[in-house]
């Protein structure tokens, strides 16, 4: 795909819509035992309940402004963290069930992400620590796809988020 030029006139859907579809991991049991805590500070295993809002990511569909600034966001999503042991800190993590987003070749790793404290970050399929707290409390996460004129083909993309509470 060309870059078009000043009077060339606005791409026709590069991107339909960039959609990834987020899975709560702490409903499935095998996922939340995966990272026993260490013993103390409560019972080994006592879970976290997570709630998240919205439950699917969609971004705009990215014209030539988003294209020049390299970059498309969606809007920010919340995390409700509710552990039985209030008083253990407790560490949110996220994977990617997805290798890419989905057959177009775009690497996962152009999905960013970031909570208010921190910078963006690369999702990849590697669970990765991405907030971290001590009793109940809403973290909001920000999404960032980094656009390509020469790379990305038109087309829908996706790709399947996990989120897993533990304590450490």
């Amino acid at each position: 795909m060309s870059r078009p030029t000043a009077h060339a006139a606005r791409p026709a859907t590069v991107l339909a819509v960039l959609v990834c579809g987020l899975l709560l991991a702490s409903a499935a049991p095998a996922l939340a035992q995966r990272r026993p805590p260490p013993g103390g500070g409560g019972p080994p295993g006592a879970p976290i309940a997570l709630s998240l809002s919205p439950a699917a990511i969609a971004f705009s569909t990215p014209g030539v402004a988003e294209f020049d600034a390299g970059r498309v966001d969606s809007p920010p999503i919340t995390i409700t963290i509710e552990p039985v042991n209030r008083v253990r800190p407790w560490q949110l993590y996220l994977e990617s069930a997805s290798p890419d987003f989905g057959g177009y070749g775009k690497p996962l790793e152009t999905l960013l992400v970031r909570t208010e404290a921190t910078g963006w970050a690369p999702v990849s399929q590697v669970s990765q620590p991405i907030a971290t707290g001590t009793g109940p409390q809403t973290v909001v996460l920000f999404f960032r796809v980094l656009l390509d004129w020469a790379l990305d083909e038109p087309g829908s993309y996706g790709a399947a988020l996990a989120f897993d509470a533990a304590h450490p």
